[in-house]
């Protein structure tokens, strides 16, 4: 059975680079996106999969993402990842229909 892709929303180059790098080094599908707007603007054409959303980004944050997804009607599974994150914050993303919140470095 073939996994869905892994969406990484993080506008941290290096971060960006490693997960993808590790992600395909298992096999798996990776597509990074530099910022949560770019992500938003392919979602229509993309095929489900989980999102990796960076809390703290420039422009649209990952809670204001995780909220357009939701006003789009799209439910797919999301990770929080963030260095700034504190129990506020993943509460938020958690009742946003986030599956788990990961406090970097990870």
């Amino acid at each position: 059975m073939r996994e869905g892709p892994i969406y990484i929303v993080e506008d941290d180059r290096e971060v960006r680079s490693s997960l993808v790098l590790l992600l395909r080094s298992r096999r798996m599908e990776a597509r990074p996106f530099l910022q949560a707007e770019d992500f938003l603007d392919e979602l229509a054409l993309l095929q489900p999969g989980v999102v990796l959303v960076d809390f703290r980004m420039p422009g649209m944050s990952g809670i204001e993402l995780l909220e357009a997804m939701r006003r789009r009607h799209c439910f797919w599974p999301a990770v929080m990842i963030s260095g700034h994150g504190d129990i506020s914050v993943a509460v938020r993303a958690i009742k946003l229909g986030a599956i788990d919140f990961l406090q970097k470095p990870f």
